[in-house]
């Protein structure tokens, strides 16, 4: 089964259709919520059920996927949590997950929204320890020169990084408070 959100789906089209190209059949369930809720697992654990799925694949964000491992939580699960958490601890992202889940549980802000905002912030935090590991990313992003020093390179990573939140808060606002472009320019004007 494929677990998304309604938006993401546009985006699963092709695996949709080169599933059952391969001999794979291809259920989706696609109502998955920002911090899914135990009525959005138990929804899509019985169209799991129903359907004889044999495995889960998640497409999206946190949520998809926070989503898709509920369902799978009854073959193996916490051995891929333990795997995970390693990953996240080795990449210097297990502070920005455990805050992100906090202030999800605590203010229902999305996970990804919440993960974006503090990922420059945890970041700036390490300092020069993650100089290094930050410039082989911006240098691969096209973000730095390989010439660059690695605090040049790592602070344009992360600046790069506030940028882009930047853009995405303003759709995020708009898009909450229902606004369109000719209110966005209204709003820039005054």
């Amino acid at each position: 089964m494929l677990v998304t959100d309604f938006q993401l789906r546009t985006l699963t089209r092709n695996l949709e259709e080169l599933l059952p190209q391969n001999g794979i059949k291809c259920i989706v369930y696609d109502k998955t919520r920002p911090n899914p809720t135990v009525s959005n697992v138990e929804e899509a654990l019985q169209i799991y059920k129903e359907n004889n799925c044999k495995g889960l694949i998640a497409f999206g964000g946190d949520s998809s996927m926070d989503c898709a491992k509920a369902v799978g939580a009854r073959r193996n699960m916490l051995m891929a949590l333990h795997l995970a958490g390693g990953a996240f601890s080795r990449s210097y992202v297990g502070y920005v997950h455990a805050v992100a889940h906090s202030l999800g549980g605590a203010y229902n802000i999305p996970h990804g929204l919440a993960n974006s905002v503090l990922l420059p912030v945890v970041l700036k935090r390490y300092g020069p320890k993650v100089y290094k590991k930050l410039k082989q990313l911006a240098v691969a992003a096209g973000l730095a020169d390989k010439n660059d020093s690695a605090e040049l390179a790592a602070k344009n990573f992360i600046r790069q990084i506030e940028e882009l939140n930047a853009r995405e808060l303003e759709q995020f606002y708009y898009a909450v408070m229902g606004k369109n472009e000719a209110d966005k320019k209204s709003d820039k004007n005054n």
